[in-house]
């Protein structure tokens, strides 16, 4: 009886931990890496950025009208909102140490 409580409580165990790790794979992305900015800043995950979700990502750096001029800025195709390649052009570019 000892012995199939023991296997219950470590499948128990097992279980709980996949589903955990499952997550964290999840909230750290597909391949468990941590989310770039534009996954974190593209809330309800379209592939796109809308001039809300840029305002809200970018409100700790700047206010919300220079959020919304830097939106209009980068939004080169015009049509309100940011694709990947328009979001990454305005980012800031890190020089590499070496």
């Amino acid at each position: 009886m000892k012995n199939r409580l023991f296997i219950a409580a470590a499948a128990a165990a097992l279980v709980f931990s996949t589903a955990t790790f499952a997550q964290e794979a999840e909230h750290h992305g597909k391949e468990g890496k941590k989310k770039g900015p534009f996954v974190k800043a593209d809330k309800d995950g379209d592939g796109k950025l809308t001039e809300t979700e840029f305002v809200e990502f970018t409100a700790a750096r700047m206010s919300a009208d220079e959020a919304k001029a830097k939106f209009k800025e980068l939004d080169k195709d015009g049509n309100g909102s940011l694709s990947r390649e328009e979001f990454a052009a305005g980012a800031p570019k890190h020089k590499k140490k070496g």
